[in-house]
């Protein structure tokens, strides 16, 4: 496969404290079977070893470009890779995962050959540590499928799909011409907005229910484990902005909304339970147990597992119980 007929691809990779995980991230990209790519680490306001190590691996490959920007949040950083990219695709990665060998030459393909704007890897692969993946195997069965705006946006606003940014791929003259960008005020749930919008704006998607992408549950340092008010507040500030985004909408797609806005807000006060923060704010646990008890009448109206309209059902009749339940099944589950 020459690179001459194969377009380029530029991977982004905003790095904000993660001396631990970047090298084992930069190499899963760089030692990835499809070639023709450049690497944008755009290390933003770092204070441990996360600047020299970027330096370093920028050392080992041509293909790798190094930027070091003042911490204005990881929406800025994005924002500032897409602008500095040069390849005819985007995708992006978080510096604590890891991606399959065939993670970009599978998405670039599939895009090519279809001639869509937007694909996306719908399952996302869990895991606290590398050798939990090390007997995962590529061959495994899976659907390819062509999907309208519509059907990729129920598929992410039903949390069917991951909703960060991760594990998608974008043309990157269709995120120029409609204007798709991270927002740089959200911290949270920025991904999630980035994609309705580009979601909103594609024509068709391509969509795998290959496994592409693995995503790190272990990192102390990520967006939502070290958990605070302020950011569950910008986190719902963010689906303030997806009402925006979808301010003309389907029947289809304003329910699957209005499921999102409640999945979000019980989330949250899951969160609130877990972090015993809720005496830090009883208005904001109080709002988030008022949308929470709204579970059912959304639920019912949406195509979801009956593991979720259980879910649901329990927060409609006792969200704290519910939340309490959930979170020790949540935590029985990751703690292998």
């Amino acid at each position: 496969m020459s690179l001459s007929n194969n377009p380029k691809v530029s991977v982004i990779i905003p790095a904000h404290n993660v001396e631990h995980y970047i090298s084992s991230c930069v190499n899963s990209v760089i030692n990835g079977a499809y070639k023709n790519i450049e690497l944008l680490l755009v290390e933003n306001g770092s204070d441990d070893k996360t600047p020299y190590i970027c330096d370093e691996e920028a050392k080992k490959d041509s293909r790798i470009r190094v930027f070091h920007i003042s911490s204005q949040g990881v929406s800025n950083a994005r924002n500032f890779g897409i602008e500095e990219s040069c390849g005819k695709y985007v995708c992006f990665v978080d510096a604590d995962d890891l991606v399959s060998a065939s993670y970009v030459e599978y998405l670039v393909k599939a895009m090519e050959r279809w001639n869509v704007t937007v694909g996306v890897a719908l399952p996302v692969v869990a895991f606290k540590n590398k050798e939990d993946i090390l007997y995962w195997k590529e061959g495994q069965q899976h659907d390819d499928f062509i999907g309208s705006s519509d059907d990729a946006l129920e598929q992410i606003l039903l949390y069917k799909t991951a909703i960060g940014c991760f594990s998608k791929m974008f043309k990157r003259e269709f995120l120029i011409k409609k204007e798709v960008q991270f927002i740089n005020d959200l911290f949270v749930g920025e991904g999630f907005n980035f994609n309705v919008k580009a979601f909103n704006s594609a024509e068709k998607v391509f969509m795998t229910t290959k496994q592409l992408y693995f995503y790190r549950i272990s990192n102390p340092n990520s967006a939502m484990t070290k958990v605070d008010i302020r950011k569950l507040k910008n986190g719902l500030s963010a689906i303030g902005y997806l009402n925006k985004t979808l301010n003309v909408r389907s029947r289809r797609i304003d329910r699957a909304f209005k499921y999102a806005k409640w999945h979000t807000n019980f989330d949250f006060l899951m969160i609130m339970l877990a972090g015993h923060i809720r005496q830090e704010d009883r208005s904001l646990f109080k709002l988030l147990d008022s949308e929470s008890r709204k579970g059912m009448s959304v639920a019912k109206m949406v195509p979801i597992s009956f593991k979720e309209k259980v879910k649901a059902f329990g927060a409609t009749l006792n969200p704290t119980i519910a939340g309490r339940i959930f979170n020790k099944l949540r935590k029985r589950r990751f703690s292998i």
